[in-house]
């Protein structure tokens, strides 16, 4: 788990703490299932998946900007380097480490 700091004005605060009282569960639980709850109706909300995916979107044309071409790596037998995929890579690493080829 992740620890972080979250800052509540006083009225959210005594409010969270009268509702973790009653419910008799720590804090933390009743925060983690609020967030739970929010993430999961952000996920079922159209409009934010359209923004969401635009944002993918922009996020992979940033990170295509800063990318060089493939590793070349050597053969695993020795020889002349090649360029590997992304898809190849897995099926490569355990080629190189003596796995199934």
């Amino acid at each position: 788990m992740k620890a972080m700091l979250v800052r509540l004005d006083d009225g959210q605060a005594a409010e969270l703490q009268t509702v973790a009282r009653v419910d008799r569960l720590p804090i933390a639980d009743e925060i983690r299932e609020a967030i739970a709850a929010h993430l999961e109706a952000r996920r079922a909300d159209p409009e934010f998946q359209k923004r969401l995916h635009l944002a993918m979107e922009r996020d992979r044309e940033q990170y295509l900007s800063m990318c060089v071409p493939a590793p070349l790596l050597p053969l695993s037998g020795g020889g002349a380097p090649h360029v590997v995929s992304g898809d190849d890579w897995e099926e490569e690493a355990e080629v190189s480490e003596g796995g199934p080829a």
